[in-house]
């Protein structure tokens, strides 16, 4: 039977969301205090923006349980952009919600107020007043009067747009070579009609690098495509100041671009994405980078008698390939690759039994002792983070220094963290690798239980067993945890 292929359409966008709420009682400002009404208006702006929804964490009462799990969905590749209501959602604390950005871009991910607002590191350590702000000054007011204060007078405030770099006189003056790149960008989307990913493609190969000399990629074209700064207006936090510095686009070019992109938005449900099993584990044997999940619908008429036909393709693809455009187009179809998988497991469960029997088993006097040596360590680690913090609002650091020392201390943070949680929970200190004859019953329930498994605890047997699956074009290599 023959058939026409009538058009195909991928699901999920270059920026995925994922949401975190709590609820903000009525001392709350914004116009999002509960987390029901977090949760609506977090679906609402992904479908007005075209965000890919991957779900979303709310906290109860004064916990910061589920920040951990936000962070690990971060780390599976699950999300690039964190949506809240307010910064208040990270604590009340004059430090928490800095503290917490950093800890989110750390992972390669940015922070975002369901208003459309983008969260800045640097202007809000600024903007929170912890230089002798007052202490009993709720810090969401003390963000907002101080990036008002500051975008009144014209001053620029955290990082400066691409295209912009703030002058002696605090204010955003153009940087010459970047303006030019911001016009390019948009002379290729609204007269030449390119497409963002080409856009993309075409700065890339023409070696334009970004302001950190890096690829593009779409979130940062498709911003560029949207910042009202590129016509002189300073907005932040719902706050507009027209006029507030030189303008790099005429108001006509700029609603040209919005017209266009707004025609060219897929229209998606705010329906939640399926997630794939294996995000943040499956890395592209070309170059090194990411393998993300990608969904394919295609649809197409039947020749025979005319009938509407319709199909849904999962796979893993290069994230150069997919928010870049560099890498080849390198795939493998989901399903073959996850089984693949548990087929691999299956064949090491010998390997993998022995080689964790070997382990020695802890005493109780040792894990305790460890997990008091742990705490002291996690405390240190918490006072040299917030020690840094005051540094960079004082000005002894930059953002970019801020970010490089940070990272490490943060990584080892998780990693004790971690350790804990498998002491407190009588552990060993080793709370996520199974012994050898839990190795080897956990293989055993998921060859057995692969098509009836929840996602989640096939997730979990995977993490547990498998460091990285590189994926080459005629194999997929795959490096088991070591123990």
């Amino acid at each position: 039977m023959q058939e026409r292929a009538s058009g195909s359409r991928a699901v999920g966008a270059a920026v995925q969301a994922l949401g975190y709420f709590r609820d903000l009682g009525e001392a709350s400002r914004g116009k999002l205090r509960s987390a029901q009404e977090q949760e609506k208006g977090f679906s609402a702006h992904c479908l007005r923006m075209g965000y890919a929804s991957r779900g979303f964490v709310t906290e109860t009462g004064d916990s910061q349980a589920q920040f951990g799990v936000l962070l690990r969905m971060l780390g599976r590749g699950e999300g690039n952009l964190v949506l809240i209501a307010d910064p208040d959602v990270f604590g009340t604390g004059k430090e928490d919600a800095a503290l917490a950005v950093l800890e989110v871009e750390s992972m390669g991910a940015r922070v975002q107020v369901i208003d459309g607002s983008m969260i800045d590191l640097m202007g809000l350590l600024v903007a929170a007043g912890m230089r002798g702000a007052r202490q009993g000054q709720d810090l969401g007011d003390r963000i907002k009067a101080g990036m008002r204060s500051r975008a009144i007078r014209g001053e620029g405030l955290g990082k400066p747009p691409y295209g912009y770099r703030i002058g002696a006189s605090r204010r955003l003056e153009m940087h010459k070579d970047e303006a030019e790149t911001v016009r390019l960008i948009y002379t290729l989307y609204t007269q030449k009609n390119l497409g963002i990913r080409l856009i993309v493609r075409h700065l890339n190969e023409q070696k334009i690098p970004t302001r950190k000399g890096r690829n593009w990629s779409m979130v940062t074209i498709r911003d560029i495509l949207r910042n009202r700064a590129y016509l002189g207006t300073y907005t932040r936090f719902g706050m507009r100041v027209p006029g507030s510095h030189p303008a790099i686009m005429t108001p006509e070019q700029f609603r040209w671009a919005q017209q266009k992109m707004d025609q060219r938005k897929p229209k998606r449900s705010a329906s939640k994405a399926e997630p794939f099993l294996l995000s943040g584990l499956v890395f592209c044997g070309a170059c090194g980078n990411r393998m993300v999940g990608v969904t394919r619908k295609q649809s197409w008429t039947r020749r025979k008698d005319g009938t509407k036909a319709q199909k849904q393709y999962r796979y893993y693809q290069c994230q150069s390939r997919t928010n870049q455009s560099v890498c080849s187009y390198h795939t493998r179809r989901a399903a073959e690759l996850e089984l693949s998988m548990v087929e691999f497991l299956q064949a090491q469960r010998a390997k993998i039994v022995a080689t964790r029997s070997k382990r020695a088993t802890v005493s109780p006097q040792t894990v305790k002792r460890d997990m008091q040596k742990a705490e002291v360590d996690l405390q240190a680690l918490e006072r040299k983070l917030r020690q840094r913090l005051r540094q960079a609002a004082s000005g002894k650091l930059t953002g970019e220094q801020l970010r490089s020392g940070a990272a490490p201390l943060l990584r080892t943070r998780r990693e004790m963290e971690e350790r804990l949680a498998g002491m407190r929970n009588g552990g060993s200190g080793d709370p996520n690798h199974a012994g050898g004859d839990e190795a080897g019953q956990a293989i055993d329930r998921l060859s057995q239980g692969w098509e009836t498994m929840a996602l989640g605890e096939k997730r979990a047997v995977l993490e547990d067993m498998m460091e990285r699956v590189t994926v080459f074009d005629d194999r997929a290599e795959v490096g088991l945890r070591k123990v």
